[in-house]
């Protein structure tokens, strides 16, 4: 196993390195028109294009986060690929100009639970990827992994905790507003679902975020009956918060928080 410091050091030239290599090659994903953050449902490229070129951008951090999770742990992995795309997702900016742009209004926040159920996958994905290297190199022992029960209830924990906490900090919609509100909000809502329920699976964790995100775009789908009452919300205030935040955001910055939430609420439970 790695020292600290020098685990610290790999993670930190693996999210500067990765997030660039987004950047640089992600630019199918930015919008049409400018002006608006990053999502596949409003890509210049079209939804495909845009899928492909974050998915061929994103190896890198993948492999990165996955290397990491074999001689750290599975939320350590998770930090790092999280934290990459939280970069690329900073880059590209808030949700107005792809709200302003909108028509029907209400239709995007279908586009958007669609996208993040892919995200979801995606993440699913990535954690079973990162458990069986992190058990086929270290060797599962006696330690209990804890129940399915457990990773539930830590998942729901955080995600009630973090949804509150994000809903309460955020106040625009400006990328530091939404990152810096998620980040935090998640990972108390991770240190408080580690620390009281006996589960070391970080799956519940990590992927309660986006449970967040699919439950806030559909309550919002739901909530308004014509796209003009949804208008005047969103134009008089009264629609902020998670409603005004991209999957992507969720898929980066709340997850990092999760897993920064899953590795200290471990401390303060030792």
């Amino acid at each position: 196993m790695l020292p600290t410091v020098l685990q610290r050091l790999v993670m930190l030239v693996a999210i500067t390195f990765c997030g660039l290599i987004l950047i640089w090659g992600g630019s199918p994903a930015l919008p049409e028109g400018g002006w608006s953050g990053i999502s596949v449902m409003d890509a210049q490229g079209g939804i495909l294009a845009a899928s492909l070129a974050l998915t061929v951008c994103a190896l890198p951090a993948l492999l990165a986060a996955l290397g990491i999770s074999m001689w750290a742990c599975v939320a350590t992995g998770a930090f790092t690929l999280a934290a990459s795309l939280g970069v690329f997702a900073w880059y590209g900016g808030p949700i107005d100009g792809l709200l302003f742009r909108a028509n029907p209004l209400k239709q995007v926040f279908i586009d958007l639970a669609i996208e993040t159920l892919g995200w979801i996958f995606l993440w699913s994905v990535m954690m079973l990827l990162a458990g069986i290297l992190h058990n086929a190199v270290r060797k599962p022992t006696a330690r209990p992994h804890g129940s399915v029960g457990g990773t539930l209830s830590a998942g729901a924990i955080c995600a009630v905790v973090g949804a509150v906490t994000a809903n309460l900090l955020a106040k625009s919609t400006d990328p530091g507003q939404v990152v810096g509100a998620l980040t935090l909000g998640f990972m108390l809502g991770g240190m408080v679902a580690r620390s009281s329920v006996p589960s070391t699976r970080p799956w519940g964790l990590i992927l309660s975020p986006l449970v967040v995100a699919l439950g806030t775009y559909l309550a919002v789908w739901m909530s308004f009956t014509s796209d003009i009452m949804l208008e005047r919300s969103w134009f008089e205030g009264r629609l902020t918060g998670l409603a005004l935040m991209l999957p992507i955001y969720y898929a980066s910055a709340g997850v990092a928080g999760a897993a920064m939430g899953f590795g200290l609420g471990r401390k303060v439970r030792t």
